[in-house]
């Protein structure tokens, strides 16, 4: 039988970290905090694959987008995080048929480096 309780468990404490660490000015918790982010958007896509639910992707999304906020501009592999946010939202489109105009605005967007796709 399959259940999201683990998971459900793991978000929360994973949350109650990032929303205690986010606006610290300290660099370990910054990092921590992208350590954090990461891990959950991790989570969230290896439920998407589990379930397969349409739902789940789009908190793989939401979890992709939300760890790419914590990286700073200057992050060294941050294009590497950009592909990951195209790669799910590009997922949605393929198995749903749902696109994401505000992805198309963000690699337009001087800030947002284009992806090598």
């Amino acid at each position: 039988m399959k259940s999201n309780d683990d998971y459900d468990d793991a978000i929360a404490i994973l949350d109650k970290i990032i929303a205690s660490h986010s606006s610290a000015d300290d660099p370990d918790l910054r990092s921590r905090t992208q350590t954090v982010a990461g891990l959950a958007a991790t989570l969230a896509h290896g439920r998407f694959y589990f379930y397969g639910k349409p739902e789940y992707l789009e908190e793989a999304i939401f979890r992709r987008r939300a760890h790419l906020s914590t990286l700073p501009l200057e992050y060294p592999d941050r294009h590497t995080f950009i592909q990951f946010v195209t790669d799910v939202e590009r997922e949605r489109f393929d198995e749903f048929g749902v696109k994401n105009t505000d992805s198309e605005a963000l690699q337009r967007s001087s800030n947002f480096p284009h992806s090598q796709t």
